[in-house]
C-alpha cells in the first residue's frame, strides 16, 4: 500500500493550501524518497520481490491540490484496476493518472531472468524530485514474507 501525499510545512497557511504553494515535499506512506535507497542513503525499509514475480501495490492519491502520474521507470504496468475494481482493468499502461482523492490498483511483473531495480514515480517532476520516488528491488533473495500478512508496508 502506498498512499502520496504533499507535505506543507505550515499547515496554518489556508491561502497556501487553496493556492497550492509552500509545499517543500512529497510524501510515500508518511517520508520523502520512503522505500529508496537511491536518494535515501539510511532508509531502512526497501519494497523487494523476486524477478518474475507478480506484485500488487495499492495507491491513494491524498494529495491536497495535484493529481499523480504514477509510472514505473523501467518497466510498465502489467494491469491497472482503475478504483482499485477489478472490472474496470487496463492493460500494459505506462503511465496512469490518479486523480486527488482517488486510488487505484497496480500489478508490475519484473523480467524472470535477471535481478532489476523500477523505480516507481510520480511523474510530475516537481513531486518526484521532492520524494515521490520509491524503488522496487527485483532479486532472487527477496523475503517471500514480505508483503503479505501482517508484513504488508504500509509505514
Amino acid at each position: 500500500m502506498l498512499i502520496q501525499q504533499q507535505y506543507f510545512p505550515d499547515s496554518e497557511n489556508i491561502t497556501g493550501l487553496l493556492e497550492n504553494t509552500g509545499w517543500k515535499g512529497a510524501l510515500i506512506n508518511g517520508k520523502m524518497f520512503h522505500y529508496d535507497p537511491v536518494h535515501e542513503p539510511n532508509a531502512t525499509q526497501v519494497l523487494e520481490s523476486k524477478p518474475g514475480e507478480r506484485v500488487r501495490i495499492f495507491f491513494v492519491n491524498a494529495n491536497i491540490n495535484n493529481p499523480v502520474a504514477l509510472h514505473p521507470i523501467a518497466g510498465i504496468w502489467d494491469r491497472v484496476y482503475i478504483n482499485g475494481n477489478p472490472k474496470n482493468t487496463l492493460y500494459g499502461i505506462q503511465t496512469y493518472n490518479v486523480a486527488v482523492a482517488g486510488g487505484g490498483t497496480f500489478d508490475i511483473v519484473s523480467p524472470a531472468d535477471r535481478p532489476t531495480n523500477v523505480a516507481i514515480v510520480d511523474h510530475a517532476m516537481g513531486a518526484a524530485l521532492r520524494g515521490a520516488i520509491t524503488v522496487l528491488m527485483n532479486k532472487p533473495d527477496a523475503d517471500p514474507k514480505k508483503g503479505h500478512g501482517d508484513q504488508i508496508l504500509i509505514r
